[in-house]
């Protein structure tokens, strides 16, 4: 792991050796890198720095190479530990993400060689993030789209194994459409929704349940591309800053992208000519990054008689 490295614009030999413990890259499929990514946060953290001083290391790295992914990554988590540590009042967290054919990505590599475990990796760095903070709550809320392998049942069981059933709960979108739930209309089969339908379904039902203090209600994606450690990323200018909404991105000189490669430039392309047909969506550099916080009081107003229910349904929130 000892490769070569841009030095710090600080003369910090303590960052330096564990900059130079670090791989390049990361694979948060990897239980090894997993540990090891949550190891060298902590390693930052009890080494006293603070947030500006992690950010100094992080500008540092990106101005002389920024594909070091790694420590990137490891800084941007360090920064949202340190944010949740300062959190005074009650803050309740609700992260939702969907399911379709996540059947084989949802088990882990000795039960299915395409495994990734990403319930239980999700559920693993929500608890690392927010552990001894007792001001702060989550849940987890995950929504089957309509799922032909039963990936929300296998969740369940997989949350029923591991007594997950106090802070992780699965949706069905069908249910929804059957019991013709308003969030889901003008839905009549689960095909009419590309994970769009099942999203707004999540944040409506993370809205229902009237938490006390602030509530934040977050959405992703099903895969482990986004580290959950990153939450208070978002969450902090919804709590200190006045803001409704907060939306990740891809697309900046400081942004830490895991996955690449074609599926990559297709969403640069579409995100290009949206901005194009609608030009209002102003400086918001990557519309359909799946990372996204909004205020619970707005969710009414973003996700009642959303038209949208397919890829594009991000287009539509961010107009709302």
């Amino acid at each position: 792991m000892n490769h070569n490295r841009p030095p710090s614009n600080r003369d910090d030999r303590e960052f330096q050796k564990i900059f130079s413990d670090c791989p390049k890259s990361v694979d948060l499929t990897d239980d090894r890198h997993a540990e090891l990514m949550l190891n060298t946060v902590e390693s930052l953290l009890k080494k006293g720095y603070g947030i500006s001083e992690l950010q100094e290391f992080e500008k540092a790295i990106i101005k002389q190479n920024n594909t070091e992914i790694f420590i990137l990554l490891a800084l941007k988590i360090a920064k949202s530990k340190l944010l949740a540590a300062s959190v005074s009042k009650p803050l309740f967290i609700s992260v939702v993400f969907a399911v379709y054919k996540e059947h084989n990505r949802i088990l882990n590599q000795s039960e299915h060689p395409h495994g990734e475990d990403f319930l239980l990796k999700k559920v693993m760095q929500l608890d690392w993030l927010f552990k001894n903070y007792p001001n702060i709550n989550w849940e987890l809320i995950i929504v089957d789209d309509g799922c032909p392998e039963n990936s929300g049942r296998i969740a369940q069981k997989i949350i029923d194994k591991h007594d997950l059933n106090d802070r992780v709960r699965v949706l069905f979108l069908a249910n929804a459409i059957e019991e013709d739930h308003a969030v889901v209309k003008p839905m009549t089969a689960t095909s009419d929704s590309q994970k769009g339908g099942s999203i707004a379904l999540g944040m409506w039902e993370a809205n229902g349940r009237n938490r006390a203090g602030n509530h934040i209600v977050i959405y992703t994606d099903a895969d482990l591309s986004t580290h959950l450690g990153q939450v208070m990323l978002l969450a902090d200018p919804l709590i200190n800053q006045g803001k409704l909404v907060a939306i990740g991105s891809r697309r900046e000189p400081e942004s830490v992208v895991i996955k690449k490669g074609t599926r990559n430039d297709r969403g640069k392309m579409f995100i290009y000519l949206w901005k194009r047909l609608i030009p209002n969506l102003g400086d918001i550099i990557d519309t359909q990054c799946g990372f996204k916080a909004f205020k619970s009081e707005i969710i009414p107003h973003v996700i009642n008689n959303l038209i949208e229910k397919k890829f594009a349904f991000d287009i539509e929130l961010l107009l709302k």
